[in-house]
């Protein structure tokens, strides 16, 4: 099993900026690891040319949780490619599916009444950037423990500012 980083290097508010999606090679299968932020597509499929491979390949993908750098790009991806396989945690999978309203948009809001004025712009903005993340079926919902990749990957929960993080 080989892990690579595709880095993703954008601009927002004139700064540089970098996410991390990775690719998990295991038997010549290909398992994508998040999709960055919506319209990330072409720049994702960019990184994994790079490195040898072609996203129609991919077989299955990985979201770690629900917010808009790590599943911008899957209803996009899903559309394209229509046979890869959602993996998500059990959890974050009601949220990715859109079956509750997201935990990270609950927080989002929550946290605008308390925002200083200077940050109150920026706070509606992501809260409109989660609002505007599209729903997608998750196909294998995972638990702590979970064995995925022909049991050669185990699930880690890793809650932090969402509680289905893995």
């Amino acid at each position: 099993m080989e892990i690579l980083e595709l880095p993703i290097e954008f601009e927002y508010n004139g700064q540089k900026n970098l996410i991390y999606p990775s690719l998990i090679i295991s038997n010549n299968d290909l398992t994508l690891v998040d999709t960055g932020y919506s319209n990330f597509l072409p720049l994702i499929e960019k990184e994994i040319n790079k490195k040898g491979y072609e996203i129609k390949n991919v077989k299955n993908i990985i979201i770690t949780h629900y917010d808009d750098d790590h599943m911008g790009s899957l209803y996009d991806v899903k559309a394209k490619f229509p046979w890869i396989k959602i993996i998500a945690s059990e959890i974050e999978s009601k949220y990715i599916s859109g079956e509750q309203k997201a935990e990270r948009l609950i927080q989002a809001e929550k946290l605008l009444e308390k925002l200083p004025m200077e940050e109150v712009e920026f706070g509606k903005w992501f809260i409109q950037q989660l609002k505007n993340l599209k729903h997608v079926s998750v196909d294998e919902k995972v638990t702590d423990g979970s064995k995925i990749l022909d049991g050669k990957c185990t699930i880690v929960q890793t809650p932090g500012h969402t509680s289905g993080h893995i």
